[in-house]
């Protein structure tokens, strides 16, 4: 259905011509025609990528909105996203076509120059996760205040557990007895300054099965 914005302008579809408002007025172009071609081994190569990308990094997405829009100086999610669906797949996707996989110690979920967590410590214990890190002040670039982002996401159920501290703390335990027994676990940590503006590159913790 389109919608008529004025006796020369209109918003949808008329037939075969779609009208569009831009930043720089209205324009129309033709409705876009599937390709009766055959797509190419490349073509279909490339799309097993992004799905697996994407479909990835979706149940993470709020993480990523923030630990890519902030470095680059764009609040945008969309550009967040496909940064990281970009970097996922030029680092992190392995394997070849159609057997790709994903390695998870080399996905990203955060980017920035805030200093990283030293000395980690990973203990998984009675279906709990403990995580230890040095509570003393980076040479530069780290405050005491930053917020540290524990996540434990659940590749079975696609669900991801998110617990929050002040790096100060040093240490942080993430109860996981809610997740259900055989789940595949991947914990991955980020930190942010205390008002989100600045983040760390994330930091792979391991792979645990509740």
């Amino acid at each position: 259905m389109a919608k008529l914005f004025n006796m020369t302008a209109f918003s949808g579809s008329i037939g075969e011509i779609v009208g569009c408002k831009g930043p720089f007025g209205f324009y129309i172009r033709r409705k876009p025609r599937k390709s009766k071609k055959q797509p190419t081994q490349r073509q279909l190569e490339w799309r097993e990528k992004m799905a697996m990308a994407a479909g990835f990094l979706a149940p993470l997405k709020e993480i990523v909105y923030l630990g890519f829009a902030t470095s680059y100086g764009s609040h945008t999610k969309t550009i967040a996203m496909n940064r990281a669906v970009s970097m996922l797949i030029q680092h992190a996707l392995e394997g070849e076509y159609p057997n790709f996989y994903i390695n998870p110690a080399a996905v990203v979920l955060s980017r920035g120059a805030l200093s990283r967590l030293r000395d980690l410590q990973v203990g998984f214990i009675n279906r709990k996760l403990r995580i230890q890190w040095s509570a003393l002040l980076p040479t530069f670039n780290g405050f005491a205040d930053d917020r540290v982002y524990i996540l434990a996401y659940n590749t079975t159920e696609r669900t991801v557990v998110v617990e929050m501290i002040e790096r100060r703390a040093g240490v942080m335990e993430v109860d996981l007895r809610t997740e259900s027994a055989g789940s595949e676990l991947l914990v991955y940590v980020c930190v942010s300054t205390y008002d989100g503006k600045k983040f760390s590159n994330s930091q792979y913790l391991g792979r645990f099965e509740v």
